[in-house]
Parts: C-alpha cells; sequence; structure tokens
C-alpha cells in the first residue's frame, strides 16, 4: 500500500471530527452524546440495525464484506458511488463531535473506512496492513476526486 507521501507532506481532504468504529451489536446499543452521526454499513438485503435516534444523521450503504484480492472484478463492495456518499456525509457533517461507523463484526469494513477517513484527512500515517483494501481504496479515491474537484472550481 506505500507510494503515499509521509503524512506531514499530504494535502488533506479538509476537517475530521473524532472517528470511531465498532460491531453492528455495539451500535444498536451505543448512546451518542451530542452532535454524533453514525456510517451504518449492512450486507444487502439485511435489516436495519436498530440504531439511537439521538444520532443526528446516518449514512446507510450496503455491500458485501470482500476483502480478498479480485474484490473490484467481483463488484460486491464498496461502489464508487459509495465512497463519495461517504465523503459528502462527513463533510455535510464537519461539525459533528464523533462520527460512529460500525458493520456487522467491526473488524473488515468499518476499520478500513475510518481507516481511509483518518489516512485522507491527514489524521493517521498509512497503516501497515489494512483488512478490506477495497474499502480503504475507494475511500481515498473518494477522497482524492474531492481534492481535484475543489481544485478545479
Amino acid at each position: 500500500m506505500g507510494g503515499n507521501p509521509p503524512l506531514h507532506e499530504r494535502e488533506s481532504c479538509g476537517v475530521l471530527p473524532e472517528v470511531v468504529w465498532m460491531s453492528q451489536a455495539s451500535a444498536e446499543v451505543y448512546e451518542p452524546g451530542e452532535r454524533e452521526v453514525c456510517i451504518s454499513i449492512r450486507d444487502p438485503a439485511a435489516p436495519l440495525p436498530g440504531l439511537s435516534p439521538r444520532f443526528i444523521a446516518v449514512l446507510s450503504l450496503e455491500f458485501q464484506d470482500d476483502p480478498e484480492p479480485g474484490w473490484e472484478e467481483r463488484g460486491r463492495s464498496i461502489t464508487e458511488a459509495q465512497a463519495d456518499q461517504v465523503i459528502e456525509f462527513v463533510e455535510r457533517h464537519v461539525a459533528a463531535r464523533r462520527i460512529v461507523v460500525h458493520c456487522l463484526v467491526g473488524v473488515s469494513r468499518s476499520p478500513s473506512l475510518a481507516a481511509g477517513l483518518l489516512v485522507a484527512h491527514g489524521r493517521w500515517a498509512e497503516p501497515d496492513r489494512i483488512v478490506n483494501p477495497g474499502v480503504y481504496q475507494r475511500i481515498l479515491g473518494a477522497c482524492a476526486r474531492r481534492l481535484g474537484a475543489r481544485r478545479r472550481s
């Protein structure tokens, strides 16, 4: 995954609230404080999780956990359009205190999405290993597209 410039030399995708990730079971019992939003990731056709109404906003995404090589060809992981939705959601809620990201188990999709946000926003050095590289790469790509669009306007 190397090739990115060191953290201090990167152009940031913008401001980012605190980001935490967890399993769906943890998210369903989590009670957000003030100004918290949620990115909820579930399998296609899975029922909506029972999240607290105290979240000021929830972005609900459906895609499979497909961390193995060839994920892009199989088309089951996060799409570019969904990654763009994530970045737009984060930008709309930049005043949030915290972004909670959850998936079913909390060990693949949600931490990979959170890592992509943290790296793209200059809050974290690129990790040595990502469990779900497809999700991570799509989030970094969406941030890069957003930065490119800002430079052109």
